[in-house]
């Protein structure tokens, strides 16, 4: 069964196609520890605008539930998949569960994507000849690729790529889409030749430019018993991941060990650093670089740090700055930043603040990514 998406283009406009498994969109290794209540309240509070409320409500409890599972950095990498093939071109999604086909349209609205079409197919043999139905009806294509856990690699041999990891390598993925319809590929697609070569994962599409002492830790009473790491914090800061789908680059002063700990692979004197290392894997985190490092210091340092990164990648969506400090000079990157300080109650004549990274901070800076910008007056 086909199920057609809203504001389809032109069949004529169509050179290309990638058929895509929608189960690749969830993260097999992870499961949500939130109660159906609790995801639609979060959506509600942080995701869907006013005026698409009517239309969330109008999803039952399995529908939003598939909705979590999309994992949002999975959705961002499926988009530089689809650029390798220009313009142009078009995802088919391909799906082992019915689905309403305008309770789909509308999670495809939520999520910002938008499909061509929607194969829905019972088994294999099915899924196979869909596959061939779907291209013999549309005779225009010039190409296609078949991204899929299900193996169809003898019945699509080189147009098949095969994803039997609960972690898919988008990067891969790209190249070896690229690979496919290179014959195609003119000399304005240069820049992703450069794109492919590069050492990590570009371009970013939302980061979290990250403090480390007072953002995963409280710099106060636990910290002086060695508490160097907060497991609920670390927490916190894993709900801002798996809610954005955003990229963690480190701008705190402890980059500098971690960044010899990296290059010692993974060899530190300073147990911290294989703590946070550790920490982090354990929710599916990594850290995917650090601000440059410069000559600059006082209140003007960490700012101008992080305006040259900005300035390596200024196509990003949105960013957000988590940092317990006040003193720094952040300038027009103000409206970005989170102060993870809040008000201690009752307030004493020692401690006027606690320090650390709390859920009130995590929604706020899920704001701030989903929306490209939020009011940071209370923080």
């Amino acid at each position: 069964m086909i199920i057609s998406a809203e504001n389809k283009k032109d069949s004529k406009e169509i050179s290309k196609v990638i058929f895509f498994d929608l189960t690749i969109l969830i993260d097999l290794s992870e499961n949500s520890d939130k109660s159906i209540e609790e995801i639609r309240e979060c959506y509600i509070k942080y995701h869907i605008r006013p005026d698409e409320r009517e239309l969330f409500d109008s999803l039952n409890d399995d529908e939003v539930e598939m909705m979590y599972q999309w994992d949002n950095t999975y959705i961002s990498r499926l988009s530089s998949v689809k650029r390798c093939c220009g313009d142009n071109s078009d995802i088919v999604f391909l799906s082992d569960k019915y689905i309403d086909a305008d309770k789909f349209r509308i999670i495809c609205k939520f999520q910002r994507i938008t499909p061509s079409d929607v194969i829905v197919y019972s088994d294999k043999e099915n899924l196979v000849d869909s596959i061939n139905s779907y291209i013999n009806k549309n005779s225009q294509y010039g190409g296609y690729a078949i991204i899929s856990r299900t193996d169809l690699r003898n019945d699509f041999q080189n147009q098949m790529i095969f994803v039997n990891s609960s972690k898919p390598d988008f990067k891969e993925i790209r190249a070896r889409v690229y690979g496919m319809f290179q014959y195609d590929i003119n000399e304005n697609f240069s820049w992703y030749i450069d794109e492919l070569k590069a050492d990590e994962e570009t371009p970013f599409y939302k980061v979290i430019f990250l403090d480390i002492d007072g953002v995963l830790n409280d710099e106060g009473k636990k910290y002086a018993k060695g508490v160097k790491l907060d497991f609920d914090m670390v927490k916190n800061l894993a709900y801002i991941v798996k809610m954005t789908g955003a990229d963690v680059i480190l701008s705190s002063s402890w980059k500098y060990g971690y960044e010899r700990f990296i290059e010692n692979n993974y060899q530190s004197n300073d147990p911290a650093y294989q703590q946070l290392h550790t920490m982090l894997a354990a929710e599916g985190i990594t850290i995917k670089g650090i601000t440059p490092i410069s000559q600059e210091s006082g209140s003007v340092a960490r700012p101008f740090e992080i305006r040259e990164w900005l300035n390596r990648y200024p196509y990003i969506f949105s960013y957000v700055i988590l940092d317990d400090d006040t003193f720094w000079q952040w300038g027009y990157l103000q409206r970005n930043v989170i102060t993870t300080r809040t008000p201690k109650s009752p307030p004493d004549r020692y401690e006027r603040y606690v320090k650390g990274l709390t859920m009130a901070h995590a929604e706020k800076a899920i704001a701030i990514l989903n929306e490209q910008g939020a009011d940071n007056s209370d923080y």
